[in-house]
């Protein structure tokens, strides 16, 4: 593409062959008359080249030549029979000055001039392009030291889930080095691994998620629980290019959540979970038991001649005797897996999961036997026992039936002379001392 040299020339016969050897050069010319047509058509159009001469039209052109260095900074300005000094004063923009004698002289002063500029404008743009870098990375350490001071885990993910970036908080929160994370898929680090990514990806598509909670794999094996936001980012075009994932540890905060919720469920004097937690957890094993076709036991526990012992002993002395059942029920049953629960005053029930009969008898039999050798006075246990035997509770079995036919047996017990254990299985069958 040709250059475009504007020339304020009212005179145009006097320099013919200057306009044409600039036109045998392949340049564009435009000639303005006036002040005010040089101004008018560099508004219209842009021009590489702007000639003026000295004076024009007896006005001085010099603060013309001004006026386009700030109006159009990136073209040349060429003042013929100017002095040095009078050019001085022209700032933003390229100005050169030529005697202009010949027209050959000319030419070659225009064409030195582009030249000349254009190596300034390309120095010009190199300096702005390394500038824009150096910013460019000096915004990048301040964003990843801002990052890494973070103590939250943060990733960059592909569209397909691989890791393409991870802060110092992801290395401290889960243990692995920045290496293993690049390119590892974020779904062999989540609790639900594929599933739970196409879940995550899925709720998605209806905007960014916001505290999901789940667990993360440690290198170590272990799972830490957190809080995750996820948002999609997209380029210029709208098109979906990467997930960032900020991954909260509530380690903390779920141990404080386990805390409270055992404390609400806890009974204060005997360690053992209170009745509330009891129904709860009754209901839900029976249900479980019915599901999986296994046998389910209760065990509903009376304190002998407590009564006597608390009125004689007093209060204090009558809950070292409670204290003791506590204690003798977490002995006798499995970790984790039985539930023991203080249900009212001197009553409490044992849940046994996945227990038939016999098994829930030598249970029953421990916890007597045991809370025997504590030798509080005449204070012993009468206990019922409800079982399903060997089969799952039926459809009509509920919570309520259990404690019923457990409390029966517990009073049976009772009014066997107590000290003994009692089993329903359709008729009393009575177990202890003096059966």
């Amino acid at each position: 593409m040709s250059e475009r040299i504007l020339w304020l020339n009212s005179s145009t016969a006097s320099h013919e062959k200057t306009i044409q050897c600039l036109h045998a050069a392949s340049f564009e010319l435009d000639i303005a008359k006036s002040h005010a047509e040089a101004l008018m058509r560099l508004q219209e159009a842009s021009y590489q080249v702007f000639i003026a001469q000295q004076h024009c039209n007896g006005q001085d052109c010099l603060p013309l030549l001004r006026e386009v260095s700030v109006r159009r900074p990136e073209t040349v300005c060429i003042l013929l029979g100017a002095a040095a000094t009078e050019a001085d004063n022209c700032p933003g923009s390229f100005v050169f000055l030529s005697g202009a004698g010949e027209p050959e002289q000319l030419l070659a002063d225009v064409q030195h001039a582009l030249k000349q500029a254009g190596l300034t404008r390309c120095t010009t743009l190199a300096e702005e392009v390394e500038k824009t870098r150096n910013e460019l990375l000096r915004t990048r350490e301040r964003l990843n030291n801002l990052l890494d001071s973070t103590m939250d885990a943060v990733f960059t993910l592909g569209t397909t889930l691989e890791i393409t970036y991870a802060n110092r908080g992801a290395v401290r929160m889960l243990g692995y080095n920045f290496n293993e994370f690049e390119g590892m898929d974020f779904e062999l680090l989540l609790r639900g691994a594929e599933d739970e990514s196409s879940l995550l990806l899925t709720q998605l598509d209806d905007g960014p998620i916001q505290n999901y909670e789940t667990e993360l794999r440690h290198q170590g094996g272990r799972w830490v629980p957190v809080s995750i936001s996820l948002s999609k980012a997209y380029d210029h075009l709208g098109k979906f290019v990467s997930l960032l994932a900020i991954c909260k540890n509530i380690t903390q905060q779920k141990q404080l959540e386990q805390k409270l919720k055992e404390k609400i469920v806890t009974d204060s004097l005997t360690g053992l979970y209170n009745q509330r937690y009891f129904y709860e957890r009754l209901a839900a094993e029976i249900e479980r038991a019915r599901r999986q076709n296994h046998p389910l036991s209760l065990l509903l526990l009376d304190v002998d001649a407590f009564k006597q012992y608390n009125d004689s002993r007093g209060h204090l002395e009558g809950d070292r005797v409670l204290k003791a059942i506590g204690e003798v029920i977490r002995q006798c049953t499995r970790d984790y897996v039985d539930v023991g629960c203080r249900y009212g005053g001197d009553e409490f029930t044992v849940i046994l999961p996945e227990t038939d009969l016999v098994h829930a008898k030598n249970i029953a039999e421990r916890i007597r036997v045991s809370f025997e050798a504590r030798a509080f006075d005449q204070c012993t246990l009468s206990i019922g026992l409800m079982t399903n035997n060997k089969t799952a509770p039926d459809k009509g079995a509920s919570a309520e039936s259990y404690i019923r036919f457990a409390d029966e047996m517990m009073y049976e017990a009772k009014r066997s002379g107590g000290n003994r254990v009692c089993i329903y299985d359709g008729s009393p069958n009575v177990a202890g001392p003096d059966a």
